[in-house]
């Protein structure tokens, strides 16, 4: 379907943006679609018709929306930030000096060693609000994923069942296998959330926040989180 930009020029029909109800002025730039049979639809320059605007059938309404989503969930967790407490995560806590009694710089000695301590101590607290933090946007993400896949899974078994239907009545009609089709290509987007969603909560699994220097790197976890979540919005069926 086309998307028209124009000018808006005096009318006797008022104009409002069917996103945000605001009314369109005269020399405000606007767009508008026309479905077949239907009214024409209207929406100011700062609500550009997305792809759900463009078609009427619920199920890819349903598919653009999730998409959508996905989309936004990918850029949420992209916000996710451990990378200093990453770059700490492989030093190991000072060793106590083994300074003798009549050392005349032990003094001096300890109070560095304790110096350190303080610091390794406060890296250490930041490592773990960092594996803290790690862990619940790795279980968000898995969350909005299974809901996602949830809705994508309902819109192919209603292609599936509308298939069925159709072949019973209409055994020979091309519309059969073209909604069988969509229906095998949106359980497919399904089953690639649904192994997304999986593999981000093993991943957090592997986070140790008791054991900096042992637990895999955190910026690791969060790479390949991300590319498991972007992977999953790229296998999209529409």
């Amino acid at each position: 379907m086309k998307i028209h930009k124009q000018v808006a020029h005096a009318s006797k029909f008022e104009r409002k943006c069917r996103k945000c109800s605001t009314k369109i002025q005269i020399g405000q730039v606007y767009y508008w679609i026309k479905h077949r049979n239907m009214p024409t639809e209207n929406f100011c320059k700062d609500h550009y018709p997305k792809p759900r605007d463009l078609t009427l059938s619920d199920k890819l309404r349903t598919l653009y929306d999730a998409q959508e989503s996905l989309e936004q969930v990918v850029r949420n967790f992209e916000g996710v930030d451990v990378s200093e407490a990453a770059e700490w995560q492989g030093e190991s806590s000072p060793v106590e000096p083994d300074v003798e009694d009549d050392n005349p710089d032990k003094e001096s000695i300890y109070s560095d060693w304790e110096g350190e301590m303080n610091e390794w101590e406060d890296n250490r607290a930041k490592y773990q609000e960092a594996c803290s933090k790690l862990d619940s946007a790795l279980s968000d993400l898995a969350s909005e994923l299974e809901s996602i896949e949830e809705s994508v899974r309902e819109v192919a078994d209603g292609y599936h069942e509308g298939a069925d239907a159709q072949e019973e009545y209409f055994p020979n009609s091309s519309k059969v296998e073209e909604n069988r089709e969509k229906g095998d290509n949106a359980e497919e987007w399904a089953d690639a959330i649904n192994y997304a969603a999986s593999e981000i909560e093993d991943l957090r699994g592997e986070i140790d926040a008791d054991s900096p220097e042992k637990g895999r790197n955190l910026t690791e976890i969060f790479e390949e989180a991300m590319s498991v979540a972007q992977t999953a919005a790229d296998a999209s069926s529409i």
